[in-house]
């Protein structure tokens, strides 16, 4: 699994590895694991939103590149 990649925090990884390795609590784990999908899933959306921003924005310029030639 590629937490870091995920944007998981070196602490957020940390309690995962606790949890795994000292418990059995599988709701606890699978609690940590939602969590943190919820908020990728925030920042994918976040970031999607962003490069809409950036393509109107280099839209823009190339609409008035084209107008000056």
């Amino acid at each position: 699994m590629m937490l870091r990649g995920s944007g998981m925090t070196i602490r957020q990884m940390h309690e995962y590895v606790d949890l795994y390795r000292t418990s059995d609590d599988i709701h606890a784990l699978l609690a940590l694991l939602e969590k943190h999908r919820d908020e990728a899933t925030l920042r994918l959306h976040a970031a999607r939103a962003h490069v809409e921003a950036l393509n109107r924005k280099i839209d823009g310029y190339r609409e008035q590149l084209g107008r000056d030639t």
